[in-house]
């Protein structure tokens, strides 16, 4: 089991509680396993307004939650582990994930809301040219599976055989200049 041992992670959780009670993973009580990591991020993501106007925080509360201190820990000896101690003795990183916090929580209802977004634009009777019907043939060419294996490498087989192609260092250098190359960033 990961405990929750970063610093960062750990202040950041206590300075704004962040999800301890949303997303630790949970035991089940018949069984004594836990619940799906994923399916507990997805429901936190769900759970948040999308409304950016709200009345108070999107992620736990503001403040120290009391009830995460360890009290048996002096403040002067270790404030640290007095402040956060209970929690990080329970919290549970997801077991997909090396880390997880409030930040995880915001990357992954970003993600989801602009899904959101893409499959709203696929799903419309957007006119010819519209920026709408260009997301939905887009994502509709990257779900077509069957096209995609019928290509095969065929559209990049010219990138990979200028690859191929590379004997020396000026080769390789010359490869990173090539501005027709698409980079992931």
């Amino acid at each position: 089991m990961l405990k929750a041992t970063s610093a960062l992670a750990a202040l950041m959780t206590v300075a704004i509680a962040g999800c301890s009670s949303e997303t630790s993973a949970t035991k089940d009580a018949d069984s004594g396993a836990n619940t799906s990591a994923s399916a507990e991020r997805k429901e936190a993501a769900n759970s948040a307004p999308v409304s950016t106007a709200s009345a108070g925080p999107e992620l736990g509360v503001f403040g120290v939650k009391t009830e995460d201190m360890d009290l048996s820990v002096a403040p002067g000896d270790d404030f640290f582990q007095h402040v956060g101690g209970k929690w990080m003795d329970s919290f549970e990183i997801p077991s997909d994930r090396s880390s997880y916090g409030s930040f995880t929580v915001l990357a992954e209802r970003s993600e989801q809301r602009v899904r959101s977004i893409i499959e709203d634009a696929a799903r419309a009777n957007a006119p010819d040219g519209s920026v709408e019907q260009k997301i939905g043939d887009y994502f509709a060419s990257y779900l077509d599976v069957d096209a995609i294996n019928a290509n095969g490498l065929d559209a990049i087989a010219a990138d990979l055989s200028s690859i191929e192609a590379i004997e020396t260092k000026a080769d390789v250098v010359k490869a990173f200049a090539r501005i027709d190359l698409p980079a992931a960033s």
